[in-house]
């Protein structure tokens, strides 16, 4: 099975990236550039955040939210975080005794990368595609038209057009 890992900072705009595509039966490709150069044949996908944009927390969590990431976890770390409970991801990571473990990051970074990542085809769940709205496709074309444009009236000024 085919893994593609894509190296990304919350906190930056989703314009470059580096990755790794890791093969079972092939050594490791990697690369650096825009999310529109990512290989496209990876069997699956996986956004690497850097550890200085995780909050690991340990907090009492109620059975029912363990398996569920989104506002109740996020009401359960409300006290060890510095933004408001609707701006972070948690997502429940296990239990150490009678605590939880859990991991807390920034929701509208991760829903830039989703975004981007969904307009240049690398995701597969359409209801992904439909919440992150038509900012990504757009500022896929106008990117596209852009570099189309730019690179026409290059050939047109040099004269090899």
């Amino acid at each position: 099975m085919s893994v593609l890992r894509i190296y990304a900072s919350l906190a930056e705009t989703p314009t470059r990236c580096q990755w790794a595509l890791v093969n079972d039966a092939q050594e490791p490709v990697s690369g650096e550039g825009p999310p529109t150069q990512l290989p496209r044949r990876a069997a699956r996908v996986q956004l690497v955040i850097p550890a200085a944009q995780v909050l690991l927390a340990r907090t009492r969590v109620p059975s029912a939210a363990r398996l569920r990431a989104g506002a109740m976890l996020a009401f359960a770390v409300e006290e060890q975080i510095v933004d408001e409970p609707d701006a972070s991801q948690v997502s429940w990571l296990g239990a150490a005794g009678e605590d939880d473990i859990v991991a807390v990051i920034d929701k509208a970074g991760l829903e830039r990368w989703r975004g981007a990542l969904a307009a240049v085809g690398l995701s597969t769940r359409l209801s992904d595609a439909r919440r992150t709205g038509p900012r990504p496709l757009l500022l896929g074309a106008a990117t596209w038209i852009g570099v189309a444009g730019s690179s026409l009236l290059l050939q047109r000024l040099t004269g090899n057009w």
